[in-house]
């Protein structure tokens, strides 16, 4: 109980354009719990911010202990129960995601783009 308080409260503070209150409510977890094995389609994506796109494109590397540079997607991804970062931007590679999360980042970004974030 005490982490989900305390990640309620992290992420009231980096509410900003990024992290919305929406995001903090679900206890810091995934945008799409299961991106890393099932492909996103157009419909699921419908009606996400850009926020929770943000957030998305980014835990698909988080998963792979991709640390940020971005304090607050870092704050954000450390409040996660599931997160542990341990490779620094600079020594991630993309080689380690697999085709259906390279597949997913692009549906993302294409969504993004759609909508204009």
């Amino acid at each position: 109980m005490k982490k989900k308080i305390l990640c309620l409260a992290i992420c009231a503070v980096f509410a900003g354009a990024y992290i919305t209150n929406k995001i903090a409510e679900d206890s810091c977890e995934f945008v799409f719990p299961e991106d890393n094995v099932f492909s996103i389609d157009a419909a699921e994506l419908e009606g996400k911010t850009a926020a929770e796109c943000r957030i998305a494109r980014n835990e698909i590397y988080a998963r792979h202990g991709r640390r940020f540079n971005d304090e607050q997607l870092q704050g954000y991804f450390d409040m996660c129960s599931w997160y542990e970062g341990t490779i620094e931007p600079e020594n991630f590679s993309d080689d380690v995601l697999n085709e259906v999360e390279k597949s997913n980042l692009q549906m993302i970004s294409e969504y993004e783009a759609r909508m204009g974030y």
